[in-house]
């Protein structure tokens, strides 16, 4: 039987509903064009990054962050173990300069998202924005937006958005894809959410399996941004 006109129009509109749940970030964005300034767009930039960071093919599995100018000069290195980088006492007090401008790039051996402890970075007066790039390939930058908010973002309230996107993935996934969606994906969808919310200027360019991989999730995954995005609003709204 043939569907009525209106019927095709009604669908239309809904999937593009769905797509937009999981915003993607324009290419003409600040965060964007930085990423191209410091070669982190598409291509071979982020190998390139990785081999500053020692951790090219056969390194060693263990975090390593610089900070970098704009134009990619590096100020300061600081090695850290298999999960995280731990602040010297003067490197701390350099990331709160203002005006500083500064650039945390640093690799990511899981190949996850920005981490709330990468998000409270933003929260320094010298921070300009925060780069995790996968060992896959994949690179995540983050910057402050209009609606930034240091507790909400990679503070104590951070945990709280973690925690909805972990519960509404249990809900939401079918039981076998659970706890892959969870180690995978639950950082990158927390990040989302705070994008769609405008506490974040985000972006995400995933290295093809993973690519694949979130794609398959994408109808649930947008679920849980548009939803987690939805309590955000509803709480900044009763404050």
């Amino acid at each position: 039987m043939r569907r009525p006109t209106w019927f095709g129009a009604i669908l239309a509109l809904f999937v593009a509903g769905l797509s937009q749940a999981v915003p993607a970030a324009s290419p003409e964005s600040p965060l964007a064009q930085l990423l191209q300034q410091l070669d982190l767009g598409p291509g071979e930039g982020p190998r390139h990054w990785l081999e500053r960071l020692g951790a090219f093919d056969g390194g060693l599995a263990r975090e390593r962050l610089l900070a970098v100018t704009r134009d990619g000069l590096v100020v300061r290195a600081l090695d850290g173990d298999a999960a995280h980088v731990k602040m010297t006492v003067d490197f701390d007090d350099e990331l709160r300069r203002e005006g500083a401008g500064l650039v945390l790039v640093h690799n990511h051996p899981s190949s996850s998202s920005l981490s709330g402890d990468d998000l409270s970075h933003l929260g320094k007066a010298g921070v300009a924005a925060v780069v995790a790039i996968g060992h896959d390939g994949s690179v995540y930058a983050a910057a402050r937006g209009p609606r930034f908010d240091a507790l909400l973002c990679g503070g104590e309230r951070y945990s709280a958005v973690r925690e909805d996107v972990g519960k509404l993935l249990v809900r939401e996934a079918d039981a076998a894809d659970v706890k892959r969606f969870l180690t995978e994906s639950s950082t990158h969808l927390a990040a989302l959410a705070l994008a769609r919310s405008r506490y974040l200027e985000y972006v995400a360019r995933l290295a093809p399996d993973r690519q694949r991989s979130f794609e398959r999730g994408r109808l649930v995954f947008g679920r849980v941004v548009a939803s987690v995005s939805a309590r955000l609003d509803a709480r900044k709204e009763s404050n």
